[in-house]
């Protein structure tokens, strides 16, 4: 096809000075999925980047500004800096982002934002300076959102075949929607990301048709003091099924408040459906942490399954009350920072046991943060609970973490610092786990070679202890 037919389309990146490698790829790939993509299907992508800005009046950053707003497609990365503020924001990266997003958020999905996060190394992470405190920060907030497609990646080589492919499935979509579009006679707006989702909600309210009046009032002095509240009413559409979608906000939710009442209680329906759901949730959470929060409308007895948590009386007192589930929530709530809680931690001296303690409570709620897509929080609760390299349940489960979010070769050096200690101490079962998960995880990175080397390795070392169990691991491993 000719190139004055060819759609222009601009695509913009952003990063901070520490991911110049990036920066020069960047161009590479556009100009490449030009040549063996784009312009076979009508599309010529633009890259553009502050490089591109051309000198003028006024601030650098309200001319960086003005290409982003003629841009289809803001691609912006982080590592390990934030960058330098620009006179309205902490960052010329924060500028590009708020802009983009407004942009987004008000002439329909246009344009695309698309973030990726370079992985950051262990020793960094427990102890973040200003800088990176800041980039984890926004990578924080940016899961909870869960607006817009991000993305971690190891290297420069995974950054490169992700882009390449996100790039590709890109204008795959583009052809898609323009055809469509095309036969109904109408211009394209713009094109929204794949992986657009709702916010999760905080709190899930249950309670029963019966004393939705009261109820209300509650959601509404919740709301007030600045708390989401997920209500069936406002969230559940017609034609959605009602069990499945709230089990989702009970799987979701960072709290449950269970409304009590005499009819609540004698009435067999969907509130004790609601009421198992809640408590299954529970079963899996650390026993320290605040998941149900009962509250009495009336003076209803109290289930045996919640007799062993404080049950707060509104009917009694509701301004205390109130405050008093506020107060919980905040108290208990994950936005809390780790740092200012843990990096007094190395300065004092703390008994052996004590520490293990801690570092069990860290490792518990790193596996909690993970579960409920929390990646960043539990990647920095992992990095502090594994600072004491002796803690192999944290070094493992890290290892294995790493491995089920895609970060393999990370995974690898936990999997295998643990076969050091092992190896080092003489504890041979310890080298068979290693070798089991590296079996593993050099399968799927497709190595079969050194997985099948790794597995038999394991299976060696469990046949000389006489460990029945580890054996039939890795017999099965080799079978697969």
């Amino acid at each position: 096809m000719m190139e004055a037919f060819r759609k222009v389309i601009r695509v913009f990146i952003g990063s901070p000075s520490d991911l110049n490698d990036e920066r020069t790829l960047f161009r590479k790939i556009v100009e490449e999925v030009n040549r063996i993509k784009a312009n076979s299907v009508g599309i010529q992508l633009e890259p553009v980047g502050w490089e591109d800005t051309l000198p003028g009046k006024g601030r650098p950053q309200e001319l960086i500004n003005e290409d982003i707003k003629q841009s289809d497609l803001v691609v912006l990365l982080l590592w390990k800096r934030w960058g330098t503020p620009t006179g309205n924001y902490t960052s010329g990266f924060e500028e590009e982002y708020e802009l983009a997003k407004s942009l987004n958020e008000n002439t329909n999905g246009k344009p695309s934002i698309w973030l990726y996060f370079r992985a950051v190394p262990d020793d960094m992470l427990a102890d973040p300076g200003k800088q990176l405190k800041k980039v984890l920060e926004f990578r924080d907030r940016i899961e909870k959102e869960r607006k817009f497609l991000f993305r971690a990646y190891e290297s420069l080589d995974e950054w490169e075949r992700l882009f390449r492919e996100h790039l590709c499935r890109w204008i795959d979509n583009i052809k898609i929607v323009q055809d469509k579009l095309d036969r109904e006679d109408k211009i394209p707006l713009g094109i929204r990301s794949d992986d657009i989702q709702v916010k999760n909600p905080v709190v899930f309210l249950s309670y029963i048709r019966e004393d939705e009046q009261i109820v209300r009032r509650l959601k509404k002095d919740l709301t007030e003091r600045g708390i989401k509240i997920w209500i069936d009413k406002e969230k559940i559409q017609p034609g959605d099924r009602w069990m499945q979608k709230i089990s989702e906000a009970i799987i979701s939710c960072e709290f449950a408040i269970i409304c009590l009442s005499q009819k609540a209680l004698s009435k067999e329906g969907y509130f004790q459906k609601e009421l198992k759901e809640i408590n299954k949730r529970a079963e899996l959470l650390p026993r320290t942490r605040t998941f149900r929060i009962p509250v009495r409308l009336d003076d209803c007895a109290i289930p045996d399954e919640l007799k062993e948590i404080h049950v707060i009386d509104l009917f009694k007192d509701w301004e205390s009350g109130v405050k008093g589930i506020t107060k919980s929530i905040v108290a208990n709530s994950s936005n809390v920072s780790l740092q200012q809680q843990m990096m007094e931690i190395p300065k004092v001296e703390i008994p052996v046991e004590l520490l293990k303690g801690i570092m069990q409570k860290l490792v518990n709620e790193a596996i909690e943060k993970a579960e409920s897509g929390q990646i960043t929080k539990a990647e920095e609760y992992f990095a502090i609970a594994t600072a004491v390299p002796t803690d192999i349940n944290a070094l493992n489960l890290y290892g294995l973490f790493l491995q089920r979010i895609g970060m393999l070769k990370r995974a690898e050096e936990k999997f295998k610092q643990i076969e050091d200690i092992g190896q080092k101490t003489g504890d041979m079962i310890l080298v068979a786990v290693a070798y089991g998960n590296l079996g593993i995880l050099y399968l799927t990175r497709g190595d079969l070679k050194a997985a099948e080397e790794m597995y038999k390795k394991s299976l060696a070392i469990n046949e000389e202890l006489g460990r029945k169990e580890g054996m039939a691991n890795q017999y099965g491993n080799l079978g697969n």
